[in-house]
């Protein structure tokens, strides 16, 4: 069995976040200066403070290190300093209504 690409796995896993967070949102994109998977999580509220949305983080994190040692990953949300600029793909939650507006 061919094993999937970090891109794979990262698509795959957070098909499985919005369906477990309907309310949020999340943005991909690959940044090949930075050589860095890069995730944006809105809304900023459940990537700052739901408990269960860091219990979440903190494991998938663990586990990509342990699949992927060689390669990086960031997650971030609106409010950075940094944003995705060409997502590769987007996934919101069943509930996802959050709009940024400036």
């Amino acid at each position: 069995m061919k094993p999937i690409t970090a891109t794979e796995f990262l698509k795959n896993s957070l098909t499985d976040l919005v369906d477990l967070f309907p309310i949020i949102r999340v943005r991909y994109e690959f940044d090949a200066k930075a050589d860095v998977h890069c995730i944006e999580v809105t809304p900023n509220h459940v990537y700052q403070f739901d408990d269960n949305f860091k219990t979440w983080e903190s494991n998938f994190i663990l586990t990509f290190i342990k699949l992927y040692k060689d390669q990086n990953m960031y997650f971030f949300s609106d409010d950075a300093i940094i944003g995705i600029t060409k997502p590769a793909f987007e996934l919101s939650g069943k509930q996802y209504t959050y709009e940024v507006t400036s």
